[in-house]
């Protein structure tokens, strides 16, 4: 059984809300911020403004909603995989005398990550209806993620977790969901993937604006709006896209004499989150649950 194809659009008062933490980021890298902050200010707007600003955002809507409305699942996206490490940061600050420690714990994060999404996929096992298209997606990204033991427990696990949580969501949003895997991979793709790393700071600064416009400010309207299911699919796929693809462009152009291996790497680097996202999309689509039987997935975040 698929989900109803009828969506109530969101208010535009909780779109302003939900684009809140990409507006933070374009205003942090575009240098406007800048004009009305100090140096300190901008510094810290620039590395904590995003969860910080999530953080707010969620604890406002848990507040106000009692419960966590589809206009949070950017942030909520976003905290999966910022939260622990900004916590673990303050706790314990990297220093050379606790630097295997601090390693450790990492790496038991990022174990952490794949345990947690198996949990979760587990417990919403009967809800969730595996397509061909899901599992040739899913072969598909696990072949771009086949580089080598430490990249598929890295980036598997990061990848993995956003979208498992976005499962137990999509039993009730459907794909509406698709904006928590989203905000998890905007942070992935800004921090780990790092299209701007070793540009010019021209064409560095119009990546960064670019990702953050791209993943966080374009997709929660166009998916918070629509009213179909087609019209959500696209909103989660073709922004992130395009702004993946013309980010290695610019790259390539810039040093047009790059590695035949290095833009190959870099190709396949762009594939793995294209093929996460739709997969997520996939699955969320085909999620049984509470939408089912509503009248409106997205009425209860309307409101």
């Amino acid at each position: 059984m698929q989900q109803i194809r009828s969506f109530r659009p969101i208010s535009w008062v909780h779109i302003g809300l939900a684009v809140l933490p990409g507006v933070i980021v374009v205003l942090s890298r575009s240098g406007l911020a800048e004009q009305i902050l100090s140096g300190s200010a901008v510094e810290f707007v620039h590395l904590y403004g995003l969860p910080i600003a999530c953080v707010i955002l969620l604890l406002l809507g848990l507040g106000w909603q009692r419960q966590i409305a589809p206009w949070l699942f950017p942030g909520v996206g976003v905290l999966l995989l910022t939260l622990p490490g900004l916590v673990l940061g303050l706790l314990l600050p990297p220093t050379r005398e606790n630097s295997a420690l601090y390693d450790g714990l990492v790496n038991l994060w990022v174990v952490s990550t794949w345990v947690v999404s198996i949990v979760v996929m587990w417990v919403c096992r009967r809800d969730v209806v595996v397509s061909k298209p899901g599992w040739l997606l899913l072969g598909l990204l696990g072949l771009a993620l086949v580089d080598s033991p430490t990249t598929l427990l890295v980036m598997g696990g990061l990848l993995a977790l956003p979208i498992a949580v976005g499962v137990l969501f999509a039993r009730r949003f459907g794909l509406r969901a698709g904006l928590i895997s989203l905000g998890g991979m905007y942070w992935l793709v800004d921090s780990v993937f790092d299209p701007s790393y070793f540009l010019p700071s021209t064409y560095a600064t119009l990546i960064e604006v670019s990702l953050a416009f791209f993943f966080l400010v374009i997709p929660p309207i166009w998916v918070l709006r629509s009213r179909s299911l087609q019209a959500m699919k696209w909103g989660l796929l073709l922004p992130p896209g395009l702004v993946l693809v013309s980010s290695e462009l610019i790259r390539g152009i810039v040093y047009s004499g790059t590695a035949v291996r290095y833009s190959l790497i870099r190709g396949r680097g762009v594939a793995q989150f294209i093929l996460a996202l739709a997969l997520a999309a996939v699955l969320y689509q085909a999620v049984r649950g509470d939408s089912e039987s509503r009248p409106a997935v997205g009425a209860t975040g309307a409101a």
